[in-house]
């Protein structure tokens, strides 16, 4: 992994040179070089401490971590610091610009392990990237923005980006049936790297209900995606497939109940009964259970991350009491999509020191939120991020970014917010981003971005009640007041 980061740096010296000079690699210490230390931690401890330096020593620079994360940081960092790679410079459309010469008094950059552990990017509603280089590879799901996969070049790209963002996990994909050899090379772009893999909500022991199915016809099975009705092909299939994902070493594992997609909750009645909820809660319970008692089979008792994303009906089950997660899953809370608030389970679950927290946030959402342009703006990015830093839930986070290239703006903010949420400024970042970018023109380019987010209309969020509060994490008790992001087609807004 480290390796590859190492490729990364001598191209990016090759990008900034004016004659594309390289560095070569070498195994010994030699006049004026970069030194990259071992690292202590083992790579499946790596986790544990992603800190790093990076030092003048001499004429010497030195980068140093304790485990294999922290060094490709400092890699990035240096890329990103010293020869002033812009870590979102694959899809900002901004060539670099290359130098005559290149001079380095002295480094001395430190950075302590990040805020928030697990820091990720989904790749979701991916219409743009699939469309580019004519996409990747056929998938057999019959929904047309869904036809084929991101071609692996592309998500390769992807990949980079997220590790010049210093970010350590992946859901490379809205859904991913790893029997598909077109699906499956997006996880590899992914592993072969060395970060994170992880699901989609929906795809709770790797299992959506597209690949349900096309497990059922490849075998000539009837059945019907149910735990309550067909308990023991649910798990025949989840066993199968959990099995073809247990081949890569670092999987942050999704589990839990779901529906059919985002269409309905478990339950069929718009307005559950207390003992609706109670049952609900109950099989979903078992099939956590399950789930990971499966997972850890397959893994020989190496998996060591879960989480399990509250979304639709986990979100009402937990926040009313009728769900309990384990200690060693990691309980996701997630925002309500179109206006990307928080659903009442964040505030109304009492936080337990023994559990494990952590946050899934849309910068889009297709079909009733933004998608294809930015709505979010950093200061209601870093306003959430805050509060589930303020509630302790910093184990796991992750950006729902569809397509990457419409929001660099954010992936970059979101980066040093979950470093260092404390002191993170929007105004220091948007004055180094349009900086780095437009140079002599960064404060009007400045004025123009604070100019678009704060000219988003406001809406009362009670608009937004009839489309979800029976199938999503929004309250029509709580109070949102006004919010930005809403989608208006034909003048109505939906």
């Amino acid at each position: 992994y480290v390796l590859l980061a190492v490729e990364d740096l001598i191209c990016d010296f090759s990008r900034v040179s004016v004659s594309s000079l390289k560095p070569k690699l070498v195994d010994k210490v030699t006049e004026g070089c970069i030194i990259i230390e071992d690292n202590e931690l083992s790579n499946a401890d790596a986790i544990l401490d992603e800190s790093f330096s990076v030092q003048t020593e001499g004429d010497h620079i030195v980068i140093c971590a304790r485990g294999y994360l922290g060094t490709m940081w400092g890699i990035y960092t240096f890329s990103e610091k010293v020869l002033g790679i812009d870590p979102c410079y694959l899809f900002n459309d901004l060539a670099i610009v290359p130098k005559e010469s290149l001079s380095v008094d002295k480094v001395d950059i430190q950075e302590k392990p990040p805020v928030f552990g697990f820091r990720g990017v989904f790749i979701n509603d991916e219409d743009l990237l699939t469309g580019w280089r004519n996409g990747g590879g056929i998938r057999y799901i019959d929904v047309p923005c869904y036809g084929v996969t991101v071609e692996p070049g592309v998500m390769d790209m992807v990949v980079e980006t997220v590790l010049r963002l210093r970010l350590n996990l992946v859901i490379p994909a809205t859904f991913l049936d790893i029997e598909n050899p077109a699906e499956k090379q997006l996880a590899d772009c992914v592993a072969r790297r060395g970060i994170y893999l992880s699901q989609h909500h929906v795809e709770t022991a790797c299992v959506s209900s597209f690949a349900f199915k096309s497990y059922c016809k490849k075998n000539g099975i009837d059945g019907e995606f149910s735990f309550v009705d067909c308990p023991e092909l649910m798990e025949t299939v989840w066993k199968h497939y959990i099995g073809k994902w247990a081949q890569y070493d670092n999987v942050v594992w999704q589990i839990g109940l779901r529906g059919a997609g985002d269409d309905r909750p478990l339950w069929q009645d718009d307005v559950p009964t207390e003992q609706v909820l109670k049952e609900s809660g109950a099989l979903v319970g078992r099939a956590l259970a399950k789930q990971k008692s499966l997972i850890l089979e397959a893994t020989g008792g190496k998996a060591r991350f879960f989480t399990s994303t509250l979304w639709m009906e986990g979100s009402r089950l937990m926040a009313e009491g009728y769900l309990q997660v384990s200690e060693d899953t990691i309980v996701v809370f997630a925002d309500n999509g179109p206006c990307q608030m928080y659903g009442p389970d964040f505030e109304n679950v009492p936080r337990v020191n023994t559990q494990k927290y952590g946050i899934y946030y849309h910068l889009q959402y297709f079909g009733c939120g933004p998608h294809l342009i930015p709505m979010t703006g950093l200061d209601k990015l870093y306003y959430n991020i805050r509060r589930a830093y303020d509630k302790g839930d910093t184990d796991y986070i992750i950006l729902n970014a569809s397509n990457m290239r419409e929001f660099v703006l954010e992936l970059g903010a979101y980066s040093q917010m979950l470093w260092d949420p404390v002191n993170f400024s929007e105004e220091a970042f948007l004055r180094q981003h349009t900086g780095n970018i437009f140079g002599e023109r960064a404060d009007r380019a400045a004025q123009l971005i604070e100019r678009f987010f704060d000219n988003i209309p406001e809406l009362d969020s009670k608009i937004f009640i009839n489309h979800l509060q029976k199938y999503f994490n929004y309250d029509s008790r709580t109070d949102y007041g006004s919010v930005k992001n809403f989608t208006a087609k034909d003048g109505i807004v939906l």
